[in-house]
């Protein structure tokens, strides 16, 4: 029997990238509205992998209302699949669920502590799937750049590259990220499901973490303005051992070189 790769929120920036999987099958708002049903437009197998990648996210809004709502769509999912097997469900979190103070490095083990809403909603609907009875794989990203990204920092970089428009940072840029090239989560997911790797949870992290005057840098922004203030701003370091265990062959891509993709793609 075909194995399938389900993806729920296919009409969105990450969705649609993994539609580039092999055997992939989207289900879009228009077909499935989370909201308001509990039934899956698609007959699932329990040789299917389901990935959610749905939701609202907080680049949108960030009230509590989009928190219940995103717990709703979850526990819709979850009624869906009422007495269907599955071989696995991922599930697209964020390491917004560590926090704005954690500990560095970051790693799995690393305690909760959310101080936003999406984040909040994010801890209750991993805690949901985990009972729901399904393997669950809990995948938490980082921020996620590519072509039609729809928000992020790395969108206003770009932004400011093409328009040529200067480009404000505050902490003098010195603040650290650990951003991921979107087709590296894909084919990170594609691994997972062709190797069923028996992962529970894992952060999506390269484990090197850059200033974001560095970032701006590599983009080419030309007019950059570093700002003294600091306030709200904190670093994001990982360490991804876990992740180069259970996928010890995996390499993430070349930064310049991403970069450089999403230069053409924009500019062609």
């Amino acid at each position: 029997m075909e194995s399938r790769s389900i993806i729920l929120g296919s009409s969105g920036f990450i969705g649609s990238h993994l539609l580039k999987m092999k055997n992939s099958v989207g289900i879009e708002r228009s077909s499935m509205d989370l909201l308001n049903v509990d039934k899956l437009p698609i007959e699932v197998k329990s040789t299917d992998t389901l990935i959610y990648a749905a939701g609202i996210p907080r680049s949108k809004s960030n009230e509590l209302s989009d928190k219940e709502n995103n717990i709703k769509m979850i526990k819709n999912l979850i009624g869906s699949l009422r007495n269907k097997k599955l071989k696995k469900i991922i599930f697209l979190s964020s390491v917004e669920v560590y926090g704005t103070k954690p500990v560095l490095p970051i790693n799995e083990e690393t305690p909760l502590d959310p101080d936003n809403k999406y984040a909040e909603g994010k801890i209750v609907a991993e805690e949901l799937l985990r009972d729901s009875g399904h393997e669950l794989c809990i995948l938490r990203l980082p921020g996620i750049f590519g072509n039609r990204s729809s928000g992020g920092f790395l969108k206003v970089v770009m932004n400011r590259y093409l328009n040529k428009q200067p480009l404000r940072l505050e902490n003098k840029g010195k603040t650290l990220r650990d951003f991921i090239f979107v087709e590296d989560l894909v084919r990170v997911i594609q691994q997972i499901i062709d190797e069923n790797l028996p992962v529970s949870l894992l952060n999506i992290a390269s484990g090197n973490s850059y200033s974001l005057l560095e970032y701006a840098n590599l983009m080419e922004v030309q007019d950059i303005e570093l700002l003294n203030s600091s306030e709200g701003q904190f670093d994001l370091v990982f360490d991804n051992r876990k992740l180069l265990t259970e996928l010890p062959k995996f390499e993430f891509s070349n930064l310049t070189s991403s970069f450089n993709v999403l230069k053409a793609a924009a500019n062609g």
